[in-house]
Protein backbone atom coordinates (compact mmCIF):
# COMPACT_ATOMS: atom_id res chain seq x y z
CA UNK A 1 0.00 0.00 0.00
CA UNK A 2 1.49 3.31 -1.09
CA UNK A 3 1.80 5.98 1.58
CA UNK A 4 2.61 8.76 -0.82
CA UNK A 5 0.03 9.91 -3.29
CA UNK A 6 2.34 9.31 -6.21
CA UNK A 7 3.66 6.16 -7.62
CA UNK A 8 7.27 7.26 -7.19
CA UNK A 9 7.94 5.34 -4.05
CA UNK A 10 6.21 2.31 -5.53
CA UNK A 11 8.49 2.39 -8.49
CA UNK A 12 11.53 2.76 -6.33
CA UNK A 13 10.42 -0.10 -4.18
CA UNK A 14 9.59 -2.21 -7.14
CA UNK A 15 12.93 -1.44 -8.77
CA UNK A 16 14.75 -2.29 -5.60
CA UNK A 17 12.79 -5.44 -5.25
CA UNK A 18 13.64 -6.62 -8.79
CA UNK A 19 17.33 -5.96 -8.36
CA UNK A 20 17.17 -7.83 -5.10
CA UNK A 21 15.50 -10.77 -6.76
CA UNK A 22 18.09 -10.85 -9.53
CA UNK A 23 20.91 -10.65 -7.03
CA UNK A 24 19.56 -13.58 -4.99
CA UNK A 25 19.06 -15.73 -8.13
CA UNK A 26 22.67 -15.28 -9.27
CA UNK A 27 23.96 -16.22 -5.83
CA UNK A 28 21.91 -19.40 -5.84
CA UNK A 29 23.22 -20.41 -9.28
CA UNK A 30 26.85 -19.87 -8.24
CA UNK A 31 26.44 -21.86 -5.05
CA UNK A 32 24.78 -24.69 -6.98
CA UNK A 33 27.63 -24.96 -9.46
CA UNK A 34 30.19 -24.68 -6.72
CA UNK A 35 28.52 -27.48 -4.83
CA UNK A 36 28.25 -29.55 -7.99
CA UNK A 37 31.90 -28.99 -8.71
CA UNK A 38 32.80 -30.03 -5.16
CA UNK A 39 30.65 -33.14 -5.51
CA UNK A 40 32.32 -34.02 -8.81
CA UNK A 41 35.75 -33.47 -7.34
CA UNK A 42 34.86 -35.56 -4.32
CA UNK A 43 33.56 -38.28 -6.65
CA UNK A 44 36.77 -38.35 -8.65
CA UNK A 45 38.82 -38.26 -5.46
CA UNK A 46 36.71 -41.04 -3.95
CA UNK A 47 36.94 -43.07 -7.17
CA UNK A 48 40.70 -42.71 -7.21
CA UNK A 49 40.97 -43.65 -3.58
CA UNK A 50 38.68 -46.61 -4.20
CA UNK A 51 40.94 -47.77 -7.04
CA UNK A 52 43.96 -47.28 -4.84
CA UNK A 53 42.24 -49.26 -2.07
CA UNK A 54 41.43 -52.10 -4.45
CA UNK A 55 45.00 -52.05 -5.79
CA UNK A 56 46.42 -52.05 -2.26
CA UNK A 57 43.95 -54.77 -1.26
CA UNK A 58 45.01 -56.94 -4.23
CA UNK A 59 48.65 -56.34 -3.42
CA UNK A 60 48.01 -57.27 0.19
CA UNK A 61 46.18 -60.44 -0.87
CA UNK A 62 49.02 -61.31 -3.26
CA UNK A 63 51.54 -60.67 -0.53
CA UNK A 64 49.51 -62.82 1.90
CA UNK A 65 49.32 -65.69 -0.63
CA UNK A 66 53.03 -65.31 -1.27
CA UNK A 67 53.68 -65.43 2.43
CA UNK A 68 51.62 -68.63 2.75
CA UNK A 69 53.46 -70.21 -0.16
CA UNK A 70 56.79 -69.21 1.32
CA UNK A 71 55.74 -70.64 4.70
CA UNK A 72 54.60 -73.88 2.99
CA UNK A 73 57.88 -74.01 1.07
CA UNK A 74 59.86 -73.49 4.27
CA UNK A 75 57.78 -76.19 6.00
CA UNK A 76 58.37 -78.66 3.14
CA UNK A 77 62.05 -77.71 3.09
CA UNK A 78 62.20 -78.35 6.82
CA UNK A 79 60.54 -81.78 6.40
CA UNK A 80 62.86 -82.66 3.51
CA UNK A 81 65.80 -81.51 5.58
CA UNK A 82 64.72 -83.75 8.47
CA UNK A 83 64.28 -86.70 6.08
CA UNK A 84 67.67 -86.10 4.52
CA UNK A 85 69.17 -85.81 7.98
CA UNK A 86 67.56 -89.11 9.00
CA UNK A 87 68.72 -90.68 5.73
CA UNK A 88 72.21 -89.42 6.41
CA UNK A 89 72.15 -90.96 9.87
CA UNK A 90 70.90 -94.27 8.41
CA UNK A 91 73.64 -94.19 5.79
CA UNK A 92 76.16 -93.47 8.50
CA UNK A 93 74.96 -96.46 10.52
CA UNK A 94 74.99 -98.65 7.39
CA UNK A 95 78.48 -97.42 6.61
CA UNK A 96 79.64 -98.29 10.12
CA UNK A 97 78.11 -101.77 9.80
CA UNK A 98 79.76 -102.27 6.41
CA UNK A 99 83.07 -101.13 7.84
CA UNK A 100 82.70 -103.69 10.62
CA UNK A 101 81.92 -106.40 8.05
CA UNK A 102 84.86 -105.33 5.91
CA UNK A 103 87.07 -105.45 8.98
CA UNK A 104 85.76 -108.93 9.77
CA UNK A 105 86.34 -110.05 6.18
CA UNK A 106 89.85 -108.64 6.27
CA UNK A 107 90.51 -110.65 9.42
CA UNK A 108 89.13 -113.79 7.71
CA UNK A 109 91.34 -113.13 4.69
CA UNK A 110 94.34 -112.77 6.97
CA UNK A 111 93.48 -116.04 8.73
CA UNK A 112 93.04 -117.86 5.41
CA UNK A 113 96.28 -116.41 4.09
CA UNK A 114 97.98 -117.62 7.24
CA UNK A 115 96.47 -121.09 6.75
CA UNK A 116 97.57 -121.03 3.11
CA UNK A 117 101.11 -120.11 4.14
CA UNK A 118 101.09 -122.88 6.73
CA UNK A 119 99.93 -125.40 4.12
CA UNK A 120 102.61 -124.21 1.71
CA UNK A 121 105.18 -124.61 4.43
CA UNK A 122 103.92 -128.08 5.38
CA UNK A 123 103.87 -129.35 1.79
CA UNK A 124 106.91 -127.49 0.50
CA UNK A 125 108.95 -130.67 0.68
CA UNK A 126 106.32 -132.54 -1.32
CA UNK A 127 106.26 -129.79 -3.96
CA UNK A 128 110.06 -129.76 -4.15
CA UNK A 129 110.03 -133.52 -4.63
CA UNK A 130 107.47 -133.20 -7.39
CA UNK A 131 109.58 -130.59 -9.17
CA UNK A 132 112.72 -132.71 -8.86
CA UNK A 133 111.03 -135.84 -10.26
CA UNK A 134 109.11 -133.92 -12.94
CA UNK A 135 105.73 -134.88 -11.41
CA UNK A 136 104.13 -131.46 -11.47
CA UNK A 137 100.87 -131.46 -13.44
CA UNK A 138 100.09 -135.09 -12.54
CA UNK A 139 98.03 -136.50 -9.69
CA UNK A 140 100.34 -136.78 -6.70
CA UNK A 141 99.49 -138.51 -3.44
CA UNK A 142 100.59 -137.18 -0.08
CA UNK A 143 103.33 -139.77 -0.11
CA UNK A 144 104.74 -138.13 -3.22
CA UNK A 145 103.68 -140.82 -5.69
CA UNK A 146 102.58 -139.55 -9.12
CA UNK A 147 99.93 -141.68 -10.83
CA UNK A 148 100.01 -142.37 -14.52
CA UNK A 149 96.80 -142.30 -16.58
CA UNK A 150 96.67 -146.10 -16.47
CA UNK A 151 97.03 -146.12 -12.71
CA UNK A 152 94.33 -143.44 -12.36
CA UNK A 153 91.91 -145.58 -14.40
CA UNK A 154 92.64 -148.55 -12.17
CA UNK A 155 92.05 -146.47 -9.05
CA UNK A 156 88.77 -145.11 -10.45
CA UNK A 157 87.56 -148.61 -11.36
CA UNK A 158 88.48 -149.88 -7.91
CA UNK A 159 86.55 -147.03 -6.28
CA UNK A 160 83.49 -147.77 -8.45
CA UNK A 161 83.64 -151.43 -7.45
CA UNK A 162 83.78 -150.48 -3.76
CA UNK A 163 80.88 -148.06 -4.16
CA UNK A 164 78.77 -150.63 -6.03
CA UNK A 165 79.47 -153.25 -3.37
CA UNK A 166 78.45 -150.79 -0.65
CA UNK A 167 75.25 -149.85 -2.47
CA UNK A 168 74.34 -153.51 -3.03
CA UNK A 169 74.96 -154.23 0.64
CA UNK A 170 72.66 -151.32 1.64
CA UNK A 171 69.98 -152.56 -0.76
CA UNK A 172 70.14 -156.11 0.57
CA UNK A 173 69.93 -154.93 4.17
CA UNK A 174 66.98 -152.66 3.31
CA UNK A 175 65.21 -155.56 1.55
CA UNK A 176 65.55 -157.84 4.60
CA UNK A 177 64.54 -155.03 6.98
CA UNK A 178 61.35 -154.31 5.03
CA UNK A 179 60.35 -157.99 4.94
CA UNK A 180 60.95 -158.40 8.67
CA UNK A 181 59.19 -155.17 9.75
CA UNK A 182 56.50 -154.67 7.14
CA UNK A 183 56.16 -157.87 5.12
CA UNK A 184 56.82 -158.46 1.43
CA UNK A 185 54.14 -156.08 0.25
CA UNK A 186 52.97 -154.54 -1.93
CA UNK A 187 52.88 -151.74 0.62
CA UNK A 188 50.27 -149.01 0.62
CA UNK A 189 50.32 -145.68 2.42
CA UNK A 190 47.31 -143.44 2.88
CA UNK A 191 47.88 -139.67 3.15
CA UNK A 192 45.08 -137.92 5.01
CA UNK A 193 44.89 -134.29 3.90
CA UNK A 194 43.15 -131.14 5.09
CA UNK A 195 42.63 -128.16 2.81
CA UNK A 196 39.75 -125.93 1.72
CA UNK A 197 38.21 -126.75 5.13
CA UNK A 198 37.65 -130.38 4.09
CA UNK A 199 39.30 -133.72 4.80
CA UNK A 200 40.38 -135.98 1.94
CA UNK A 201 42.85 -138.77 1.23
CA UNK A 202 44.95 -140.34 -1.48
CA UNK A 203 46.79 -143.68 -1.47
CA UNK A 204 50.18 -144.63 -2.89
CA UNK A 205 51.72 -148.04 -3.57
CA UNK A 206 55.47 -148.45 -3.10
CA UNK A 207 57.82 -149.78 -5.76
CA UNK A 208 58.64 -153.49 -5.79
CA UNK A 209 61.23 -154.42 -3.20
CA UNK A 210 63.62 -155.93 -5.73
CA UNK A 211 63.59 -152.69 -7.74
CA UNK A 212 63.98 -149.86 -5.17
CA UNK A 213 64.56 -151.51 -1.75
CA UNK A 214 66.66 -148.78 -0.11
CA UNK A 215 64.42 -145.82 -1.05
CA UNK A 216 61.22 -147.73 -0.22
CA UNK A 217 62.71 -148.67 3.14
CA UNK A 218 63.44 -145.02 3.94
CA UNK A 219 59.89 -143.99 2.99
CA UNK A 220 58.22 -146.75 5.04
CA UNK A 221 60.34 -145.92 8.08
CA UNK A 222 59.37 -142.23 7.78
CA UNK A 223 55.70 -143.16 7.68
CA UNK A 224 56.08 -145.72 10.47
CA UNK A 225 57.60 -143.11 12.78
CA UNK A 226 54.87 -140.58 11.88
CA UNK A 227 57.38 -138.09 10.52
CA UNK A 228 55.06 -136.89 7.76
CA UNK A 229 52.25 -136.01 10.17
CA UNK A 230 51.86 -132.23 10.15
CA UNK A 231 54.01 -131.63 7.05
CA UNK A 232 52.63 -129.82 4.02
CA UNK A 233 52.47 -129.70 0.25
CA UNK A 234 54.13 -126.33 -0.22
CA UNK A 235 55.39 -126.11 -3.83
CA UNK A 236 53.56 -126.38 -7.14
CA UNK A 237 55.63 -126.17 -10.32
CA UNK A 238 52.75 -127.21 -12.58
CA UNK A 239 54.53 -130.41 -13.66
CA UNK A 240 54.93 -131.55 -10.04
CA UNK A 241 53.77 -130.76 -6.50
CA UNK A 242 56.25 -131.07 -3.64
CA UNK A 243 55.77 -131.92 0.03
CA UNK A 244 58.24 -131.11 2.77
CA UNK A 245 58.69 -130.73 6.55
CA UNK A 246 57.74 -127.04 6.58
CA UNK A 247 54.62 -125.22 7.73
CA UNK A 248 54.84 -122.05 5.61
CA UNK A 249 56.67 -120.53 2.65
CA UNK A 250 59.21 -118.67 4.83
CA UNK A 251 60.89 -122.04 5.63
CA UNK A 252 62.06 -120.61 8.96
CA UNK A 253 60.38 -123.19 11.20
CA UNK A 254 62.75 -126.19 11.09
CA UNK A 255 61.05 -128.17 13.87
CA UNK A 256 59.60 -130.85 11.60
CA UNK A 257 62.83 -131.13 9.61
CA UNK A 258 64.78 -131.71 12.83
CA UNK A 259 62.55 -134.71 13.59
CA UNK A 260 63.71 -136.37 10.35
CA UNK A 261 67.35 -135.60 11.14
CA UNK A 262 67.09 -136.79 14.76
CA UNK A 263 65.75 -140.13 13.52
CA UNK A 264 68.43 -140.19 10.76
CA UNK A 265 65.64 -140.63 8.23
CA UNK A 266 66.09 -137.36 6.35
CA UNK A 267 67.73 -138.66 3.12
CA UNK A 268 68.77 -141.71 1.14
CA UNK A 269 72.32 -143.02 1.51
CA UNK A 270 72.79 -142.94 -2.27
CA UNK A 271 70.76 -141.91 -5.30
CA UNK A 272 69.11 -145.25 -5.97
CA UNK A 273 67.59 -145.27 -9.48
CA UNK A 274 66.06 -147.92 -11.70
CA UNK A 275 65.04 -147.10 -15.27
CA UNK A 276 62.19 -149.64 -15.06
CA UNK A 277 60.56 -147.55 -12.32
CA UNK A 278 61.09 -143.93 -13.34
CA UNK A 279 59.36 -140.54 -13.48
CA UNK A 280 55.99 -141.46 -15.00
CA UNK A 281 52.85 -139.48 -14.23
CA UNK A 282 51.59 -139.98 -10.63
CA UNK A 283 54.97 -141.32 -9.45
CA UNK A 284 56.59 -140.14 -6.17
CA UNK A 285 60.31 -139.26 -5.94
CA UNK A 286 62.67 -137.73 -3.42
CA UNK A 287 64.03 -134.28 -4.28
CA UNK A 288 67.58 -133.05 -3.76
CA UNK A 289 71.12 -134.41 -3.51
CA UNK A 290 71.06 -136.60 -1.56
CA UNK A 291 67.32 -137.10 -2.00
CA UNK A 292 65.01 -136.34 0.93
CA UNK A 293 63.19 -135.64 3.04
CA UNK A 294 61.12 -133.60 0.51
CA UNK A 295 59.28 -135.69 -2.04
CA UNK A 296 57.21 -134.71 -5.05
CA UNK A 297 54.42 -136.19 -7.15
CA UNK A 298 54.94 -136.03 -10.92
CA UNK A 299 51.87 -134.52 -12.60
CA UNK A 300 53.19 -135.43 -16.06
CA UNK A 301 55.66 -137.79 -17.67
CA UNK A 302 58.94 -136.20 -16.52
CA UNK A 303 61.36 -138.86 -17.74
CA UNK A 304 62.75 -136.42 -20.30
CA UNK A 305 62.63 -133.48 -17.90
CA UNK A 306 65.12 -132.66 -15.12
CA UNK A 307 64.88 -135.53 -12.72
CA UNK A 308 66.34 -138.59 -14.42
CA UNK A 309 70.03 -139.40 -15.07
CA UNK A 310 71.69 -136.70 -17.16
CA UNK A 311 68.95 -134.18 -16.49
CA UNK A 312 70.49 -132.53 -13.44
CA UNK A 313 73.50 -130.83 -14.96
CA UNK A 314 73.68 -128.38 -12.07
CA UNK A 315 74.86 -131.27 -9.87
CA UNK A 316 78.42 -132.57 -9.94
CA UNK A 317 77.24 -136.13 -10.51
CA UNK A 318 74.72 -135.39 -13.25
CA UNK A 319 74.51 -139.08 -14.12
CA UNK A 320 72.44 -139.59 -10.97
CA UNK A 321 68.65 -139.25 -10.87
CA UNK A 322 65.97 -138.57 -8.28
CA UNK A 323 64.93 -141.92 -6.72
CA UNK A 324 61.31 -142.89 -7.50
CA UNK A 325 59.74 -145.00 -4.76
CA UNK A 326 55.92 -145.11 -5.18
CA UNK A 327 52.92 -144.28 -7.38
CA UNK A 328 49.47 -142.92 -6.63
CA UNK A 329 46.83 -145.65 -6.87
CA UNK A 330 43.74 -143.92 -5.41
CA UNK A 331 42.57 -140.37 -4.79
CA UNK A 332 43.79 -138.91 -8.08
CA UNK A 333 41.18 -136.15 -7.80
CA UNK A 334 42.66 -135.12 -4.43
CA UNK A 335 46.14 -134.78 -5.97
CA UNK A 336 44.69 -132.74 -8.83
CA UNK A 337 42.86 -130.48 -6.37
CA UNK A 338 46.13 -129.86 -4.54
CA UNK A 339 47.67 -128.84 -7.87
CA UNK A 340 44.81 -126.36 -8.43
CA UNK A 341 45.45 -124.40 -5.23
CA UNK A 342 46.29 -120.71 -5.80
CA UNK A 343 49.96 -119.70 -5.69
CA UNK A 344 51.76 -116.90 -3.92
CA UNK A 345 53.06 -114.54 -6.61
CA UNK A 346 55.75 -114.39 -7.74
CA UNK A 347 57.01 -117.94 -7.32
CA UNK A 348 55.77 -121.50 -6.93
CA UNK A 349 54.74 -121.53 -3.25
CA UNK A 350 51.14 -122.55 -2.58
CA UNK A 351 49.27 -119.63 -0.99
CA UNK A 352 47.72 -121.79 1.76
CA UNK A 353 49.93 -124.87 2.21
CA UNK A 354 48.04 -128.18 2.10
CA UNK A 355 48.47 -129.99 5.42
CA UNK A 356 49.20 -133.72 5.70
CA UNK A 357 47.30 -134.54 8.87
CA UNK A 358 48.44 -138.16 8.92
CA UNK A 359 50.31 -140.73 6.80
CA UNK A 360 49.35 -144.33 7.61
CA UNK A 361 50.68 -147.73 6.51
CA UNK A 362 47.86 -150.01 5.34
CA UNK A 363 47.51 -153.80 5.31
CA UNK A 364 50.89 -154.81 6.74
CA UNK A 365 51.83 -157.99 8.54
CA UNK A 366 53.31 -157.57 12.02
CA UNK A 367 57.10 -157.86 12.19
CA UNK A 368 59.37 -159.20 14.87
CA UNK A 369 59.71 -155.82 16.61
CA UNK A 370 57.78 -152.56 16.49
CA UNK A 371 59.26 -149.76 18.52
CA UNK A 372 59.57 -146.07 17.76
CA UNK A 373 61.63 -143.12 18.90
CA UNK A 374 59.57 -140.01 18.30
CA UNK A 375 60.82 -136.42 18.73
CA UNK A 376 62.36 -136.13 22.23
CA UNK A 377 62.44 -139.77 23.17
CA UNK A 378 60.61 -143.05 23.42
CA UNK A 379 57.13 -142.78 21.97
CA UNK A 380 55.32 -146.09 22.43
CA UNK A 381 55.55 -149.83 21.95
CA UNK A 382 53.54 -150.84 18.90
CA UNK A 383 51.75 -154.18 19.16
CA UNK A 384 50.74 -156.24 16.15
CA UNK A 385 47.30 -154.56 16.05
CA UNK A 386 48.73 -151.02 15.93
CA UNK A 387 48.27 -150.40 12.24
CA UNK A 388 45.17 -152.57 11.95
CA UNK A 389 43.41 -149.98 14.14
CA UNK A 390 44.51 -147.15 11.84
CA UNK A 391 43.18 -148.48 8.55
CA UNK A 392 39.48 -147.79 9.21
CA UNK A 393 38.81 -145.70 6.12
CA UNK A 394 37.42 -147.48 3.09
CA UNK A 395 39.68 -146.41 0.28
CA UNK A 396 39.48 -148.35 -2.94
CA UNK A 397 42.96 -149.51 -3.94
CA UNK A 398 43.82 -149.86 -7.60
CA UNK A 399 46.50 -152.46 -7.73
Amino acid sequence: MDILPTNHNRKVENRYSKSNISYNGNSFSILFYVNLLIVVLMYFVFSGQLKNYKSVSNRLKTATDGKRKIEASFKKFDEDFKKEKQRGEDLKRSSEQLQKKIKGLKNEVKEKEKKRDDIKLQHSSLLDKGKQENKIGKTISLSGHAYSDKELRKRTNAMHISINMLQERIQNMSYREIKERFGEGPHHVRFDMFFNNTESSFVVQTAPLDVMPHTVHLFLEQVYHKLWDGCTFLINQRHRIQAGPFRDFSLKDRTLEERFKTMELDSVSFQEFNKTYSHDKWSLAYSGRPGGPDFYINLADNNDHLYGPGGMQKHVLDEEGDPVFAKVTAGFDVVENIAKQPLRKPGHFILNPVVITKAVLLHIEPGNYRHSFYEDGYYSFHDHDYYAKEETKDVELNA
